[in-house]
């Protein structure tokens, strides 16, 4: 399949060799061009067409070099942010400036320490050893205990 830019390609290769002699202009889309029009038409568009692809080279290689450069850079990001985080405090609002989230505990609210401490009391509770019931002994001494 055929492009665009392969297209203009063949007709300025037709422009400029296989045109009749003495042809001044073509009816092109209902209006006459001078054929040195269609000429710088046709090359400007192929200029542009040459530089996109030149473009489009170099976008990819930084692109290629951005992702080779990323593994390194996030290591090296996570390193510094662990030395800012032990020069300025782990909990330092500065942090912020450098774009490190600031870790800070959240208070626990009454209720739920409440019911944490009720919960763990019923733990407890339900855990501790209780006293053995007390077993029915011999009423007389060597008289067995079921009374036979």
């Amino acid at each position: 399949m055929k492009t665009e830019t392969d297209k203009a390609k063949a007709m300025l290769d037709g422009m400029s060799k296989d045109i009749p002699a003495g042809t001044q202009s073509l009816l092109v889309n209902g209006q006459a061009l001078a054929v040195k029009q269609i000429v710088a038409t046709l090359t400007a568009y192929l200029a542009l067409a040459t530089a996109n692809a030149a473009a489009k080279v170099q976008a990819h290689q930084a692109v290629q070099a951005l992702h080779q450069q990323t593994p390194q850079i996030r290591a090296f990001i996570v390193d510094l942010a662990a030395a800012l985080r032990g020069l300025l405090g782990k909990g330092n609002p500065v942090l912020a400036n450098f774009g490190i989230a600031v870790r800070t505990r959240k208070a626990t609210p009454a209720k739920v320490k409440a019911a944490a401490a009720a919960k763990a009391k019923a733990t407890r509770d339900a855990k501790r050893p209780q006293a053995p019931a007390p077993q029915a002994g011999p009423a007389e001494p060597g008289v067995p205990a079921n009374g036979k």
